[in-house]
């Protein structure tokens, strides 16, 4: 599983149409089209891939691009699978007074959670970052927040808090690498 990638598989949703082709009604106006469309965890598989040198498309920048979800790119940042304790760091030239930070995690936007009418194989969304904090230039820990499930994560200070960076540690991933699709920073 990678963030912002998708694989899709030519099929139909039974609960949407009976076929993988969709026909409308004869002077409808409407085109014939194909359903391609995500297979469903835990089935749903990623083809097999690796690049060298490595795609630049889960840089750190990408955290920059203003979208806080996959399009037209990745726009997310995604830690190396095999690090243990990722990091992303933001810096700047003179000291911030931050008062609040918007955290933008990957909640599997393409497989999102059914309402309980028809049930979810997951009890929580794999791509999700469990537990993170965040640490200003100085080392201390601003907030660490233990067991994380939503998509856009508000952190506020009750003092804003006056530092050249804001350091966001990943503690405790699910299944997935660690990933970041949008950092705010507010005064």
């Amino acid at each position: 599983m990678i963030t912002a990638v998708l694989s899709v598989v030519h099929s139909a949703n039974a609960k949407v149409a009976k076929s993988a082709v969709q026909t409308p009604p004869e002077g409808s106006g409407f085109d014939t089209f194909e359903f391609w469309l995500p297979e469903r965890r835990p089935s749903g598989q990623l083809l097999a891939a690796s690049f060298n040198p490595p795609i630049e498309a889960f840089a750190a920048r990408q955290v920059q691009t203003g979208y806080a979800r996959p399009f037209i790119q990745s726009n997310a940042w995604v830690a190396d699978p095999k690090d243990s304790a990722p990091v992303i760091e933001l810096r700047w030239n003179a000291p911030q007074a931050i008062r609040k930070v918007d955290l933008f995690f990957d909640v599997d936007y393409d497989h999102a959670m059914e309402s309980v009418q028809y049930g979810h194989y997951d009890n929580a969304m794999p791509f999700c970052v469990k537990a993170f904090q965040i640490k200003d230039d100085q080392g201390k820990v601003l907030c660490t927040v233990p067991d994380n499930h939503q998509a856009m994560c508000r952190i506020c200070f009750d003092e804003p808090a006056a530092t050249t960076s804001l350091r966001i540690e990943i503690l405790e991933t699910r299944e997935a690498p660690a990933a970041l699709f949008a950092v705010r920073c507010y005064e």
